[in-house]
């Protein structure tokens, strides 16, 4: 399916989710846009954004705190796909610039992708199992 910021991801697939906030807002870094496309190509298979610009309201909303990545367009969490765990994603992920140079968050459901201009993260939330 063809998008319309990148040959596979659309604008909608990155808008703030919140109710009662911006009225679906997606702003969204190119810089991501491109990563997120190196990162689906890799794969050769479609990726779901499950999360992906979140306005300060919605990002609170969520329990987020305000130096998220979501709020500022630099971020998208994408869910765990089908016969790809998520330390075999962030291998993929690692393999990308913009990531290797940014965020990386592994949680149980779905893995963490930035690109903060502010150096490289990683962290692993997800339960002990």
């Amino acid at each position: 399916m063809p998008g319309d910021l990148s040959e596979n991801f659309s604008r909608i697939e990155f808008a703030c989710q919140g109710t009662d906030c911006c009225g679906g807002t997606a702003a969204i870094d190119s810089r991501l846009i491109e990563a997120l496309q190196q990162f689906r190509d890799i794969l050769r298979q479609p990726v779901h954004v499950t999360s992906g610009f979140r306005c300060l309201r919605h990002n609170r909303a969520v329990g987020s705190n305000d130096s998220s990545q979501h709020p500022r367009g630099y971020a998208a969490d994408i869910s765990v796909l089908p016969d790809t765990s998520i330390d075999e994603m962030e291998v993929i992920a690692e393999e990308i610039e913009a990531f290797r140079d940014g965020g990386i968050g592994k949680y149980d459901f779905f893995i963490h992708l930035d690109v903060r201009p502010d150096g490289p993260a990683r962290w692993d939330d997800r339960e002990p199992g």
